[in-house]
């Protein structure tokens, strides 16, 4: 049978995950994983992705990846290519590295539920692998992991490898204090974890979904559609290119309306400003992670042109990096 086509579309993030070739190693030494990490850099670099957490282990890998320019399979033909070819070039091998095709699970990207779930079933990996055991090991002990770049002030990687997402998914900023209070929340869950293992319960920490995708009913009944499309070949370039549904619609539309109120601005004033203007990327950062809409409705909306400018601006609004903008955050936010 042939393969089903990926789902991809401006914004898009995946779970993604794959393991060695019968189960044997993709990392032989710290070299390799150094390795995986400058291959990973790269292809996040030649495709605009950002990846907001990643665990290395002996056999497998995973990836909590994002792009913004909807371009998941070129992305990945030429990571997994490039470090197979550079592994069997450092140990002298032929042949497949990887089994079969790399798994690629769709997370809502307007759901911090089940984004931030996804990122502790990969922080949590090195302890269901019995690699890290609170509390002799802490997680910050494990450095094959974004957890512990997370937690630091590093800054090093920010521009492939992200904090404030995952931060923000659980209501923390991404600077010193929001940082300690992440690791005494994933600290305690440790714990937790550890009490269960040494307790003979096992490791209730389980994927944050049981079905092919991460997300609310209205993204998963989004997703079918988008499916059934590409079994025709006909391929809708975002998620607004489907009908929406009348709650989700409704839902955008009412926080459209409270982004202006709470801005004080006019939607046709809005429309005007450059698709680059704090305030216009404000009002789609709001719109964007509160309701299942995506890039091209609301780019058609405020008029921002192209769809991956809402994704510019969806990310401008979660790294917050400039007065104006944090200015204008809080004040949507009630702060």
């Amino acid at each position: 049978m042939p393969r089903r086509p990926r789902i991809q579309y401006p914004g898009a993030v995946y779970h993604v995950f794959d393991r060695g070739d019968r189960k044997e190693p993709i990392f032989i030494s710290d070299h390799d994983r150094r390795l995986f990490l400058r291959t990973l850099e790269e292809a996040c670099q030649r495709s605009a992705g950002l990846v907001h957490g990643l665990a290395m282990m002996k056999n497998h890998y995973h990836l909590e990846l994002e792009t913004p320019q909807g371009n998941l399979v070129e992305l990945m033909q030429w990571f997994q290519g490039t470090y197979t070819q550079r592994f069997n070039c450092r140990h002298e091998l032929v042949g497949h590295l990887f089994q079969g095709r790399y798994k690629a699970v769709p997370v809502d990207p307007t759901d911090p539920g089940h984004f931030l779930g996804v990122s502790n079933y990969i922080h949590f990996n090195p302890m269901r692998a019995g690699i890290v055991t609170p509390p002799e090991k802490s997680l910050v002990a494990y450095p094959w992991s974004s957890y512990p770049y997370i937690i630091s002030s590093r800054t090093h990687h920010d521009h492939w490898l992200r904090k404030e997402r995952v931060l923000a998914a659980i209501g923390l900023a991404n600077d010193a204090a929001g940082r300690a209070a992440y690791r005494d929340i994933m600290e305690a869950k440790a714990r937790d974890i550890a009490d269960q293992i040494s307790s003979g319960e096992g490791v209730k920490e389980i994927l944050p979904y049981d079905s092919w995708f991460a997300g609310s009913k209205v993204f998963g009944q989004w997703l079918k559609e988008v499916a059934e499309r590409l079994e025709g070949r006909t391929l809708p370039e975002t998620r607004a290119d489907m009908e929406p549904s009348r709650g989700a619609g409704e839902r955008a539309e009412a926080l459209l309306q409270d982004s202006l109120a709470k801005l004080g601005v006019e939607l046709e004033a809005v429309r005007k400003l450059r698709h680059n203007d704090p305030v216009k990327q404000a009002v789609a950062w709001w719109i964007g992670t509160g309701s299942p809409m995506h890039t091209r409705w609301i780019s058609e909306r405020l008029r921002m042109g192209h769809p991956t400018n809402v994704s510019r601006a969806l990310g401008s609004y979660r790294r917050v990096e400039d007065q104006a903008r944090r200015r204008l955050r809080a004040l949507l936010e009630g702060r």
